[in-house]
C-alpha cells in the first residue's frame, strides 16, 4: 500500500483507537450494552460495510482459511444446534419467548466479538510497529486528556464527559463508566506506548512515546483501581520469563533488577489505593468474588453442556454462595429483580458456564492462543514482546468481567495476532528492528 493511500486508513485507525475508553455512550446503553466501547462499535461496523463494498466492487473472489471456516461452521452452525436446545430444556417453566431473546442477543454479541476481531486483522494488515505505535500514542491523547480533566474537576470537561458517561463516581474516570474501565484500558496500552518509545522514527516520536506512557502509569495510579494490579502481576511474570529465556549475563541481572522494582511500586501502589476506597468500593468486591464463585458453581452443577449463553440469571440464586448474598447487588441478581444481565465477573467462567466445562476449556484457549503462540516463540523481537504485554493486558480485563464484544481486549489480540502473522511471514526479514530492554 503507497504512503499516500495509507493516510485515511491511518487517520481512521487513529479515530477508531481514541473512542475504545468511550463504553458509556447514552444513544447505545439499550441496543449495545453488552458490546463494550460503544462508539468503536460504530465505527467497526462502519469500517465492515466499506471493506465488502470495496471487495464486492474490486471483483475478487472472498475466501477463507480451514481454520476461519472451522470456526465459522462451529460457532454459526453449531452453538445454535446444540446450546439453544440445552437452555430451552434446562427451563422448561421460563416463558420461551423471553429466553429465546435473552439466548439470541447474547449470541449476538458473541458473533460479533470473533467478527470485530477478524475486521481489526484486515484494518492491521498494512501498519507497521512503527506506525501502530505512533497512531495509539496519538490517540490515547483523548482518554488522557479526558481523564485528567476529570481530576482537575475542569466544568468545561466535566460537560463533555457528561455527554459520553451514564454515570458519575467520586474517583476520576475520565470518559469510561467507572474507574475499573479506565484501568483496564491502561493496562492494554502501556505496552504499546513503550512500543512507540522504542521503534519511533526519529528521536522526538520515541520521546512522545515515552511521555505517553509515563502519562498513563501516573492516570491509572490516581483512579485508584483494583483491577490493573492483578493485570500487571501478570504481565511482569511474563516480562519476567521472557527475559530468562532471551537474556544472559548483565543484561538479565539489570532487567530483573527493574521488573522486582517495578513489581514492589504496583503492589505499594496498590496497597495504598485500597486504603483510599469508600465501603461501596470494597463492597464490590463481593460483589466480584462472589458472582464468579456462583458461576464457578453453576459450571461444576452442570459440567456436560453448561447452561446456555445468557442463561446464567435463571440459575443464580440457587448457586449463590450464602457470604456473597450480604450484596444487595448479588441479591437483586439471585431474586431476579436487577435490570442487568447477572454477570459472572470473569469470561472464561462463563464459557465453562454457558457451554460446559470442556467446550469452555476449549474456547479459553482459542481466546488465549495468540498468546500462547508468542510465549512459545523463542524470538527476541521486541514488537511482538510488547503486543503480548498489551493482549496480556487486553485479556486480563476479562478476569473480572464477562463481556464477549469488549474491543480494547479483542484489538490487543488483533495485534498480536497481525505481529506473528508478519513475522511468520517474512522469518529472514524482521518489520521492526531489534531494541535493548
Amino acid at each position: 500500500m503507497s504512503e499516500r493511500s495509507q493516510i485515511p486508513l491511518s487517520a481512521f485507525l487513529c479515530l477508531v483507537f481514541s473512542t475504545l475508553i468511550i463504553d458509556g455512550y447514552p444513544p447505545g446503553v439499550a441496543a449495545l450494552r453488552e458490546f463494550g466501547a460503544r462508539p468503536t462499535n460504530y465505527l467497526l461496523v462502519l469500517a465492515l460495510l466499506f471493506l465488502i463494498a470495496r471487495q464486492l466492487l474490486s471483483g475478487v473472489r472472498v475466501s477463507f482459511t480451514r481454520r476461519e471456516l472451522f470456526v465459522v461452521i462451529v460457532v454459526g452452525l453449531g452453538i445454535p444446534t446444540f446450546n439453544l436446545p440445552i437452555a430451552i430444556l434446562l427451563q422448561p417453566d421460563t416463558p420461551t419467548d423471553g429466553l429465546i431473546l435473552d439466548w439470541c442477543k447474547q449470541f449476538a454479541m458473541l458473533l460479533w466479538g470473533l467478527t470485530s476481531y477478524q475486521i481489526w486483522r484486515l484494518l492491521l494488515r498494512s501498519i507497521s510497529a512503527q506506525q501502530l505505535g505512533g497512531l495509539m500514542c496519538f490517540a490515547a491523547l483523548v482518554p488522557l486528556g479526558g481523564f485528567f480533566g476529570d481530576l482537575s474537576g475542569s466544568t468545561d470537561i466535566q460537560s463533555v464527559l457528561g455527554t459520553f458517561r451514564i454515570k458519575e463516581f467520586s474517583r476520576p474516570s475520565g470518559f469510561a463508566t467507572e474507574p475499573s474501565l479506565f484501568a483496564s484500558w491502561c493496562a492494554f496500552m502501556w505496552p504499546l506506548a513503550l512500543l512507540c518509545a522504542s521503534y519511533g522514527r526519529g528521536v522526538a516520536a520515541r520521546t512522545f512515546g515515552m511521555i505517553v506512557f509515563i502519562a498513563i502509569c501516573v492516570s491509572a495510579y490516581l483512579c485508584h483501581a483494583r483491577t490493573i494490579a492483578v493485570i500487571i502481576i501478570l504481565q511482569i511474570i511474563y516480562y519476567g520469563i521472557w527475559v530468562l529465556r532471551r537474556t544472559n549475563g548483565v543484561r538479565r541481572l539489570r532487567a530483573l533488577l527493574v521488573l522486582l522494582i517495578f513489581a514492589i511500586a504496583t503492589l505499594a501502589a496498590f496497597a495504598a489505593s485500597l486504603s483510599t476506597l469508600g465501603d461501596s468500593e470494597m463492597g464490590s468486591n463481593i460483589v466480584r468474588i462472589g458472582s464468579t464463585v456462583t458461576g464457578v458453581r453453576v459450571s461444576l452443577g452442570h459440567p456436560f453442556f453448561g447452561v446456555g449463553i445468557g442463561q446464567l440469571k435463571y440459575f443464580f440464586g440457587e448457586y449463590a454462595p450464602d457470604f456473597a448474598l450480604a450484596s444487595g447487588e448479588i441479591l437483586s441478581y439471585s431474586t431476579g429483580i436487577s435490570d442487568y444481565r447477572a454477570s459472572s465477573f470473569n469470561l472464561f467462567v462463563r464459557f465453562c458456564c454457558e457451554f460446559g466445562l470442556v467446550v469452555g476449556f476449549a474456547f479459553s484457549i482459542f481466546v488465549l492462543r495468540p498468546i500462547i503462540s508468542a510465549a512459545r516463540l523463542r524470538s527476541t523481537d521486541t514488537a511482538i514482546l510488547y503486543a503480548t504485554l498489551s493482549g496480556i493486558g487486553g485479556v486480563g480485563f476479562w478476569l473480572s468481567q464477562d463481556q464477549y464484544g469488549y474491543q480494547p481486549g479483542i484489538l490487543s489480540l488483533a495485534i498480536l495476532g497481525h505481529f506473528l502473522a508478519t513475522r511468520s511471514g517474512s522469518r529472514s526479514r524482521p518489520a521492526v528492528r531489534q531494541s535493548n530492554l
